[in-house]
């Protein structure tokens, strides 16, 4: 007795079975079915792509707080002997410390465009001939500081005390003095207040500098006359 012809949908389904079990036989054991090319794994998060030429972020502005081992080592900078500084000056520019307290100190010639030092002490200090562009000294105590030919191009002096400070020869053109202390300020002819901001408009102005004073001669004692001339 002879078969009869198997119906197309069997036949579809033998074929199947078939390739399936050569594709189980081709597939090592435990591996993972591979996924198709260009499929994405699960979880996986679309990334947006960089822009070339985007501005980044702004990066938070840095603290002006110091640390007790700054200002440890200002303080022996301050006291050092400058006869030992040789040719090449200090060069601190574009430090940041607030509240720095360096009264008294011995900083001439030293190199400060564009530091922050706000609010800080530097009353009797000695800044003469010293780079102080672009320098922020807003609120800073430089009562007594000796600034003579300094270089105060664009300083924040806004608030400062700068009682009996010293500018003889000078440059503080374009200088912010807004509410600044300014009494007593010794300026000359060749301070250079050029430019300068001073809403209250009583810049200091060269004068006379007091000579300093002779001591008076002792009177006579026990009623005994000088010597005769």
């Amino acid at each position: 007795m002879t078969r009869g012809t198997p119906r197309a949908g069997a036949r579809g389904g033998q074929l199947r079975r078939i390739a399936q079990r050569r594709a189980r036989a081709g597939q090592p054991a435990g591996q993972r079915p591979r996924a198709p090319l260009g499929a994405r794994p699960p979880g996986h998060r679309h990334r947006a792509p960089e822009r070339h030429g985007a501005a980044a972020a702004p990066r938070p502005e840095p603290s002006a707080e110091k640390a007790p081992d700054i200002q440890a080592a200002l303080s022996v900078l301050g006291q050092r002997d400058p006869a030992h500084d040789g040719e090449r000056p200090i060069d601190l520019r574009g430090v940041r410390l607030a509240d720095v307290d360096l009264r008294g100190a011995d900083l001439r010639g030293v190199k400060l465009t564009g530091a922050v030092l706000p609010h800080g002490s530097l009353a009797d200090t000695d800044l003469s001939g010293a780079d102080l562009r672009g320098v922020s000294f807003r609120g800073t105590d430089l009562t007594g500081a000796d600034l003579a030919d300094a270089y105060l191009y664009q300083a924040d002096l806004r608030e400062a005390d700068l009682t009996g400070a010293d500018l003889r020869g000078a440059n503080p053109a374009a200088a912010d003095l807004t509410g600044a202390a300014v009494e007593a300020v010794r300026v000359t002819d060749t301070t250079d207040f050029a430019g300068a901001h001073r809403p209250e408009g009583d810049l200091p102005t060269a004068g006379p500098i007091p000579a300093p004073r002779s001591p008076s001669p002792s009177a006579p004692r026990n009623g005994t006359a000088g010597p005769a001339t």
